[in-house]
């Protein structure tokens, strides 16, 4: 949008500037950033192309070449390995907020019965 919306760039800067951040020039270069997907996996041996559902395959593909192409973007993929312990974890806490919430509003219910 920065690129093809001059509309756009203009009230990006005036919100920068009520930040306290530098306004960001006119002439946007695009291929000066990079976009870059993470993909975040258990699966050490496999490659990213292996992982990913094919519908998510379609769609990264389009985006890329519209990021690339269209607008001049650099585009990368990262993977990501994630370990085992820390998903355990991860799945250990939303669970007990899960239950937390669910408490709440049972109490919540009774309260109003």
């Amino acid at each position: 949008m920065l690129k093809r919306e001059p509309g756009f760039l203009i009230e990006v800067n005036k919100r920068l500037k009520e930040r306290g951040f530098n306004e960001l020039k006119s002439g946007f270069d695009a291929s000066s950033y990079e976009v870059v997907y993470a993909i975040a996996t258990q699966e050490e041996s496999k490659e990213i192309k292996d992982i990913l559902p094919f519908f998510s395959k379609v769609a990264l593909v389009h985006t890329h070449r519209d990021l690339t192409e269209l607008y001049g973007y650099r585009v990368s993929l990262k993977k990501i390995l994630l370990d085992k312990a820390s998903i355990e974890k991860e799945e250990r806490l939303l669970n007990q907020k899960k239950k937390e919430e669910q408490k709440k509003q049972r109490e919540a219910r009774k309260k109003t019965k």
